[in-house]
């Protein structure tokens, strides 16, 4: 694991500046996602 670690190390500040610019967008996505399968399974019960 530690070897592996150090292969990926020179790219997890890339990584790390791409999660923090994504970040606000996926946690977006992600709630938006929650409220529309929350809806639509509600609306599958009803039915």
């Amino acid at each position: 694991a530690a070897e592996a670690l150090g292969g990926v190390a020179p790219h997890l500040g890339s990584a790390a500046e791409l999660a923090r610019a994504l970040g606000p967008w996926v946690a977006a996505a992600l709630i938006v996602a929650a409220a529309a399968w929350f809806v639509w399974q509600r609306r599958r019960r009803v039915a």
